[in-house]
């Protein structure tokens, strides 16, 4: 089992580690959730990283776990019209850099060639998954592969 949040206001999905039982799943769900709702309605996005490592630390307390058990991985993902639909940023173990890419995303989304510049940049980055970086051709054709029939 996995727990995953869409935080609509920043534009950031949230998803935990994977666990083995629906019980664990549901405790990392209740402090996830617990966590994010003020994050997401908060509106300020400078606080945005320290009101969910506060409201985190409290919410696993109450549940008794600790914010290292929830393995935490963050993605942009935001509407753009150019694509008609929405783009994903790169998972990442840190909030600030997913608003990072959200903020870089945001200024280019209105036209596909520099939006299609940026997400290439973006996704040269390494994930926990991919522990290298991608080249940029292999940067361009995944890009391409995801988003070129949209636009």
């Amino acid at each position: 089992y996995r727990v995953a949040v869409h935080c609509p206001s920043l534009d950031v999905v949230v998803k935990t580690r994977y666990v083995s039982t629906l019980e664990a799943a549901a405790d990392m769900c209740v402090a996830l959730t617990f966590a994010a709702v003020p994050v997401a309605h908060g509106g300020d996005l400078a606080t945005a990283p320290a009101k969910l490592q506060t409201g985190l630390s409290l919410a696993c307390s109450e549940v008794g776990l600790s914010v290292a058990d929830l393995c935490l991985s963050f993605c942009v993902r935001l509407r753009c019209p150019c694509v008609r639909g929405r783009v994903e940023g790169l998972w990442t173990s840190s909030l600030a850099d997913a608003l990072s890419q959200r903020r870089q995303l945001l200024a280019r989304r209105a036209a596909w060639p520099g939006l299609r510049a940026r997400l290439i940049a973006i996704k040269q980055g390494t994930t926990r998954r991919r522990m290298r970086s991608l080249d940029d051709q292999e940067a361009s054709r995944q890009v391409d592969a995801t988003y070129s029939h949209r636009v």
